[in-house]
């Protein structure tokens, strides 16, 4: 059997029929598949793609072997979401081909040598050729072997090397994919022990989210408050249509937002609320589920009227890593970088009762066992801003950075434990320095 083409992408999938549903429950585990997929918000493997993928892997295994060729995004081959589809595609197949074609101008990405890298297709994301192989004699308990080749620079040039090979000519590399990510690309993971034995972002802070997502950020956020006020008293008019809305503010409709069920959140009191767009960029938006897909409440409800402050970084990213800081909501989820997502961890969450939020009554937003490492590291207590800065000042170091850059492309930054208290005290001073710049602390520059 062979099942080969070029499947939809479509990260928005509308295909959501109970049989390939329950297929992609497969997808949906961390590798080994037994337990649930430790993702927040693991949507990209509901993309078309996947499920094409996982249609195909599930007729070849009944058939008993054939093969799967497709030509479809890259994104699968390193995302941390998609540890679990890597194993389990390891675990069908007897061997595996990939031929990264790069291209992704989503994320600027160019040849080895800083010359062009171009798509092969008229699109902005990078794509991938995958040769899935099953003959039916892998042993059973054993995993595929994997082979990578990367493919970069103009797209003549791509289409010239893929005319003049075949699979048997590709000087393919094989990888030998590892716990717990089983990666379909070539990684350096000589530092790996000592990397991991620091903590991790999303081990410390007890909420890290993505930051609040809108398909409509010309409208959603804007440089003037009076334009904001302008667009909610519009949304608030019953005499002004829907239609009259979608023409002058040039919005659509999506999966996660209806216009007509969006005016109707709007509340009375609602007004623009200052934010943080990107670095130094400060602005107004429209805030709540009236103007956001996602409007990442249990971050940005915390940052708002608040004595609060949140770090900002990308968890994956094919550009540089990327963190910040901020003492306001946020505007946007590409904040630190312009084409990958940042995740967001507030110091403080506020208790809600009965929807007002008690500013005596606030909850810190670390997990008390990393707390109790640092404190014996250090031998004495540890407040919350010192914790901070401290994670602040090595997030920004360059030298940090250089060293674990091939892992911070991956997923989250991870945080040494300091080896002393003089080291933790430095460190935190200098983080406290970049921070109070960082959220121009003691500048007028910004008012409300």
């Amino acid at each position: 059997m062979v099942m080969f083409g070029n499947p939809p992408y479509n990260g928005s999938s509308t295909n959501k029929g109970e049989w390939i549903t329950n297929l992609m429950k497969s997808y949906k585990k961390e590798p080994g598949g037994k337990i649930s997929l430790k993702e927040k918000n693991p949507k990209w493997l509901n993309d078309d793609y996947v499920k094409f993928i996982r249609m195909a892997q599930y007729f070849i295994e009944q058939n008993g072997e054939g093969i799967l060729a497709y030509i479809n995004p890259h994104g699968f081959l390193d995302n941390p979401t998609f540890r679990g589809m890597r194993w389990e595609l390891l675990r069908v197949f007897d061997s595996i081909y990939t031929i990264d074609l790069h291209g992704n101008s989503k994320k600027k990405e160019t040849a080895p040598d800083g010359g062009k890298d171009e798509n092969v297709f008229d699109i902005m994301q990078g794509v991938s050729i995958n040769f899935f192989i099953k003959t039916g004699k892998k042993k059973k308990n054993t995993l595929g072997r994997l082979f990578h080749y990367d493919l970069y620079g103009e797209r003549e040039s791509k289409y010239s090397f893929l005319n003049d090979n075949n699979i048997s000519t590709v000087p393919y590399t094989e990888l030998k994919p590892k716990a717990p990510m089983y990666f379909f690309v070539p990684k350096d993971f000589g530092l790996e022990k000592e990397y991991n034995s620091g903590f991790a972002i999303n081990e410390l802070f007890t909420t890290c989210l993505l930051g609040p997502i809108s398909s409509r950020n010309d409208f959603a956020i804007t440089f003037d408050r009076n334009i904001a006020d302008i667009r909610i008293k519009d949304f608030k008019n019953s005499t002004i249509t829907d239609d009259e809305i979608r023409k002058i503010y040039s919005i659509k409709d999506n999966r996660d937002w209806q216009l007509s069920q969006a005016r109707k959140m709007v509340k009375i009191d609602d007004s623009p609320v200052p934010c943080l767009y990107s670095p130094f960029d400060y602005r107004w938006m429209l805030y709540g589920d009236y103007a956001f897909d996602y409007p990442r409440h249990q971050i940005n409800d915390q940052l708002i009227h608040k004595e609060n402050i949140a770090l900002i970084s990308t968890r994956q990213t094919t550009e540089h890593f990327g963190v910040f800081v901020t003492k306001m909501p946020l505007g946007q989820h590409k904040l630190v970088t312009p084409y990958d997502s940042s995740y967001i961890s507030p110091l403080y969450s506020f208790l809600d009762t009965n929807g007002i939020f008690d500013k005596e009554s606030r909850v810190l937003n670390y997990r008390m066992d990393i707390i109790e490492k640092v404190k014996s590291q250090i031998g004495k207590d540890v407040e919350p801003i010192e914790l901070f800065d401290y994670i602040y000042g090595v997030l920004n170091s360059p030298i940090y950075i250089s060293k674990y850059q091939e892992f911070l492309k991956i997923d989250f930054p991870r945080v040494p434990y300091p080896k002393n208290l003089n080291e933790f005290t430095q460190i935190s001073e200098l983080g406290k320095r970049l921070r109070e710049l960082h959220t121009m602390e003691h500048s007028s520059s910004w008012t409300v």
